[in-house]
């Protein structure tokens, strides 16, 4: 990387085929595209392209930046980029929302071309975290309207939502406690924003911290807008990342194994009760994990114990690393380490498993499928550059065989 980016200034495009692209920018104007393509001899090769994006004039610096597809069945990719204008002034300095949008008619997905159609919104304060997350409206029992939003927070301590306007091909801010009632009167910066919707999209799950360490877990009724749960709690220090993941992953039974012999295990199965866990990371205390905030909010919990107590915790994944159907947990942090954690049963605590440096400070960390082979890789983006780590293919082939011969 020419310069370094952050925490907010990565993403990753899941195109309707499958596939992966990586866009990551640099604070001095740098957006670069990563993907895996495959040769005539079925050879996968990494490729990085610069992509050149328009309305970012060369005294500007990239803050964030933020992706998603406004489209279930076809590559409808909206991209959002902040920018600040620098100046010597302080009070003159001037921010941007700049989004990016473009639809291909043939289906197919060409972010050049994207990044020349531009819309500019001017912001009244310095972003600190940029997302995207659905607005459900919901009229008797029934949805009348999904669609993506940009949400965004800034210094001003305030939540602020972009929606897209079809008639007027713009984008304009709305009220954000009309449709978001949990994001009421918060005094501090809030760094990180995490949603999860549940229950047929009836409710979500909404978690967020902020730069002082106050927490807020909201559980809310989409159709109502009722807030259904209310907890909060306070670290005291920045909170870096927050998680929301589920435990009890529900994958149905392929066809093929639907034969006699399991026929009773499926007129007896019991439809579990959904667990959803959260982690939240913060700068100077350890991790912690809440489990099942759905029943207990954030009164049961653990800490994730760590080697250095000097360390700053930048970011965390959920993932089944191993493949014995359990997640384990992966946080990265400014010593250049990936922590991995794996629950003792016995002792009831999280356990840190494995230790892995890398040569600079790690801010995200993403376990996807980027190669399109059915095997996901650990991709690690840190102050200089960006890593993948795939799994060694002899332990893939004894895992298969294993989970083969156990059907």
């Amino acid at each position: 990387m020419p310069s370094q980016g952050n925490i907010n200034t990565i993403n990753f495009l899941e195109l309707i085929n499958g596939t992966i692209k990586i866009i990551v920018s640099s604070l001095k104007r740098h957006v670069f595209c990563l993907e895996y393509l495959e040769k005539s001899n079925s050879n996968l090769i990494p490729c990085v392209k610069e992509i050149s994006f328009t309305y970012i004039p060369s005294s500007a610096e990239i803050i964030t930046l933020n992706a998603f597809n406004k489209s279930e069945v076809k590559n409808d990719f909206v991209i959002g980029i902040t920018i600040i204008k620098n100046s010597k002034d302080v009070n003159a300095m001037e921010t941007y929302l700049n989004i990016y949008s473009e639809y291909e008619e043939n289906g197919d997905f060409n972010i050049e071309n994207l990044a020349q159609n531009c819309l500019n919104v001017q912001l009244n304060f310095i972003p600190h975290f940029h997302g995207h997350t659905e607005l459900i409206e919901w009229k008797n029992d029934e949805i009348i309207n999904r669609e993506m939003v940009f949400l965004l927070t800034g210094s001003d301590s305030q939540f602020h939502i972009f929606r897209e306007d079809m008639n007027s091909h713009s984008y304009q801010e709305i009220n954000p406690e009309e449709y978001f009632p949990e994001f009421y009167k918060c005094t501090d910066i809030v760094t990180w924003i995490e949603i999860y919707y549940l229950n047929s999209k009836k409710e979500r799950l909404t978690v967020f911290g902020t730069d002082t360490g106050y927490v807020r877990l909201c559980r809310i009724c989409t159709k109502t807008n009722a807030i259904l749960l209310n907890h909060s709690t306070n670290f005291i220090s920045y909170v870096s990342h927050i998680k929301i993941y589920c435990e009890n992953k529900i994958i149905p039974r392929p066809d093929f194994l639907l034969k006699a012999k399991y026929q009773k295990d499926q007129v007896n199965e019991v439809k579990e009760k959904l667990l959803l866990n959260v982690i939240i990371a913060n700068t100077s205390v350890p991790s912690v994990f809440f489990r099942d905030c759905l029943t207990y909010g954030m009164d049961n919990y653990k800490t994730l114990r760590r080697c250095d107590p000097v360390s700053v915790t930048s970011c965390i994944e959920v993932a089944d690393i191993d493949f014995d159907g359990h997640d384990e947990i992966v946080l990265g942090n400014s010593r250049q380490e990936l922590l991995l954690y794996k629950f003792d049963k016995k002792e009831e605590e999280w356990r840190i498993l494995e230790t892995k440096n890398v040569v600079s400070p790690i801010f995200r960390i993403k376990y996807i499928d980027i190669t399109s082979d059915g095997v996901r890789e650990l991709v690690v983006f840190t102050m200089k550059g960006l890593y993948i780590f795939q799994h060694d293919a002899d332990y893939i082939q004894k895992k298969l065989e294993e989970k083969l011969y156990s059907l």
